[in-house]
Parts: C-alpha cells; sequence; structure tokens
C-alpha cells in the first residue's frame, strides 16, 4: 500500500490511476486499489491536473503536463520510500478535543447553511459545530525510534484570499512543518479529514 498526501486542491481518479499505473510498472507489483491519495485542499496549489468538466471553473482547463508532474513527483518519493522498506510498529490515538468548538485555535465552522446536519450521534449539530478530534498515526521502527507521524484533522485550512499569486501548502501545510519541527524534523503526513 502506498499512502501519499499532496498540497493540492483535490484529486481525481485518474491522478490516482496514473500514479498505480506508474509505480506498478516501476516496481514489478500490481498496486491497483493499492494507492491512497488525499489532498490537502490548499486554494493556493497548481490546479489544472483536475481532468474534469464538473470542476473545470474552479481548477481551469485541463494541462496534462501538470499532472505528468505531479505522477512524476509522486513516483520518485514512493519509489525512494519503497527502497527503505523495513517492518514497523504503528500506534494510533485520537485527541478527543484537539480544537473545541468556541476555542476555534486552529479551524471553525465556517458553513452556517451546515448548521441542521446531524453529527455522529443523530442530532442536530447547530451553529459553529465541527469535528474537533484529531486522529494520529505513530509509525516506529521495530526498536521504537520514530520513523513519521500522520495527523489526520478537518479543517478549511486557507490562509490567502484571491489576490494571492504565490504556490502555498495553506494552513495544512503550516501545520504538518510545524509539528515537523517540533518533532526534530520528523516526517508528518498531513491526511485531510472533512472540513
Amino acid at each position: 500500500m502506498v499512502l501519499v498526501s499532496l498540497g493540492i486542491g483535490a484529486v481525481f481518479d485518474g491522478l490516482v490511476h496514473a500514479i498505480e499505473d506508474e509505480l506498478s510498472r516501476a516496481l514489478g507489483l500490481e498496486l491497483d486499489g493499492q494507492v491512497i491519495l488525499t489532498a490537502t485542499h490548499s486554494h493556493s496549489a497548481p490546479a489544472a491536473f483536475h481532468n474534469s468538466m464538473h470542476l473545470a471553473p474552479g481548477f481551469d482547463r485541463f494541462d496534462p503536463r501538470i499532472t505528468k508532474r505531479i505522477v512524476s513527483q509522486v513516483k520518485t518519493v514512493a519509489l525512494r520510500a519503497h527502497s527503505e522498506l523495513q517492518p514497523v510498529a504503528l500506534g494510533i490515538g485520537v485527541i478527543h478535543d484537539f480544537d473545541p468548538v468556541g476555542l476555534d485555535e486552529f479551524f471553525k465552522d465556517r458553513r452556517p447553511a451546515n448548521d441542521e446536519l446531524r453529527n455522529h450521534h443523530g442530532e442536530p449539530t447547530g451553529p459553529g459545530y465541527k469535528d474537533a478530534r484529531a486522529h494520529v498515526l505513530k509509525v516506529d521502527k521495530l526498536n521504537g525510534t520514530p520513523l513519521a507521524v500522520a495527523l489526520h484533522m478537518g479543517i478549511h485550512g486557507t490562509i490567502f484570499g484571491a489576490d494571492n499569486h504565490w504556490t502555498h501548502w495553506d494552513a495544512p501545510g503550516a501545520i504538518a512543518h510545524g509539528l515537523s519541527a517540533a518533532l526534530d524534523g520528523l516526517p508528518v503526513l498531513f491526511l485531510q479529514g472533512a472540513a
């Protein structure tokens, strides 16, 4: 299995299939259905890789050169990770009040139109509701040395407005970078949750 988080606005099946095909050829393995691709939902990232007419107004016209570049970069990183493949120990945790409703240090409910939606208990969510949880996956070598951390939380983490012309990882990338710095450079994978 290959798990990839990209600092882009969204993913589409064509991108996933292209990455599966490239990695399958390079490794001589059948990876159909074995690539999990997630996007941080950056509004400041290249977008013309998305070959969907439905999303064209927000993602621009499809440019296959951008798709090829993304696929090539993912392939390079995935092959490097595969060359260092080793048995690991996994730890999973949930921080239930990571960013409590009302405190909103990382994110807040930005869509009052969703206030009548129901939560996982079937109750109306009401104003300001969000999933305040964060899920953490810790990956260690078998001797206990940390290898990586994955953080999963829901955030609509846009920092810049429509006048921004810079490519940027937005808030999810900043969170991953800050957490990595706090963990002495340990790789951190941000997995976008429902925002």
